[in-house]
């Protein structure tokens, strides 16, 4: 925006006079500019050269909204001016989304004097502000809500803040993340088990060890309940955390019937995870098949490791409709290698691995 600033008032060229009633452009230009702690001045400035600052509300809104991007002192600033300037011009749901917009920004721009300065001049914040400092992870934020400005618990979900904030970035914001429920569990929140189990889930699926643990405890110490450590295991195989994974081998339970635990991880092509079920005794399970494999499109990678791991095969019929022509010489093959019991007649499972389909691939292409 500086450039711009320069272009129109140092070197005169007109580059917002043939476009300023033009809604979208205009309202891509405020959006633009409130970003940034000057935000409000820039949006003033292009107010004074014939913008009109409600068509800019739209961009504006969606930019606080988004995920993308920091939220700015500017946009909550700006928000307040054109709710303060034009509230006779605007419709009630119009305020009203405007209002959203505010307390949004303010929160989630991380400025407790700004968001305090809004409660003193009547805005009242609930359990969404709870939710936008997530979107930062910001502790200072939370505790102040939490002690300073009451915030009530009132329709919070710990699952939701997890949920939402589920960046798997730096151990610092996971730690962050931890503190802030903690900070938020302490105060009153994480009271029905089965948001708690919702939020072990979330944390799993971040891959955030500390988190699940400190939920876990929650759950089983304060709240009397048993965790769900099969539906957290499943989530944890899709986080891809070796650490999470190890120590949820230790629980109850958590590896009976896990053999749709290797499907995300294969799709994913994610080797490491992969290694660590195996590793850990995860079983194949009744569903897990190499047809399944070959259907789902797997990595060659992939299919290479489920080869040496001697991973299990679906029946003829299936496994030729997956593959194509050049399955029948391999069942022909493997059914001579194996002396299958009659399961190409009878439909059956074959009582094979594909660490018998490479070796007779292997022997099918040394007699060509």
């Amino acid at each position: 925006m500086s450039v711009v600033y320069w272009l129109v008032d140092e070197a005169g060229c007109d580059l917002l006079g043939p476009q300023v009633g033009h809604k979208e452009y205009s309202g891509r230009l405020v959006a633009a500019a409130a970003k940034g702690p000057d935000g409000l001045a820039r949006v003033l400035w292009l107010q004074e050269r014939g913008v009109v600052l409600k068509d800019g509300m739209k961009g504006l809104l969606e930019d606080v909204g988004g995920d993308r991007g920091g939220k700015t002192v500017g946009q909550a600033q700006t928000l307040r001016y054109v709710m303060q300037r034009h509230s006779d011009d605007l419709s009630a749901d119009w305020l009203a989304v405007l209002g959203w917009g505010l307390r949004t920004a303010a929160v989630a721009c991380g400025s407790i004097p700004l968001v305090e300065e809004l409660r003193q001049s009547g805005v009242t914040f609930g359990h969404q502000a709870y939710y936008d400092a997530g979107r930062i992870r910001d502790v200072e934020m939370t505790r102040w809500l939490v002690t300073e400005a009451n915030v009530p618990f009132m329709q919070f979900h710990v699952s939701e803040l997890i949920y939402s904030t589920c960046l798997r970035g730096t151990p610092a914001r996971s730690q962050g993340l931890l503190q802030m429920v903690q900070l938020l569990v302490g105060a009153g929140a994480g009271a029905d088990s089965g948001d708690v189990q919702r939020a072990m889930s979330c944390a799993a699926w971040e891959g955030n060890l500390p988190l699940v643990q400190f939920l876990a405890q929650h759950l089983e110490q304060q709240l009397g309940c048993q965790p769900d450590w099969h539906s957290v295991m499943q989530v944890a195989v899709e986080g891809g955390c070796e650490a999470l994974l190890e120590w949820l081998a230790g629980k109850a339970g958590c590896l009976a019937n896990a053999g749709v635990s290797y499907m995300p991880a294969a799709k994913t092509g994610d080797r490491g995870t992969l290694a660590a079920l195996r590793r850990l005794g995860v079983p194949w399970g009744a569903d897990f098949t190499a047809v399944w494999a070959v259907e789902e499109g797997w990595q060659a990678p992939v299919l290479r490791w489920l080869v040496e791991q001697g991973a299990p095969m679906g029946s003829e019929v299936e496994l030729k409709q997956a593959v194509g022509a050049e399955a029948a010489a391999w069942l022909r093959g493997l059914a001579e290698a194996a002396e299958a019991d009659k399961a190409a007649e009878t439909g059956g499972v074959w009582r094979l691995t594909l660490s018998q389909v490479a070796r007779v691939r292997l022997s099918a292409g040394a007699m060509r």
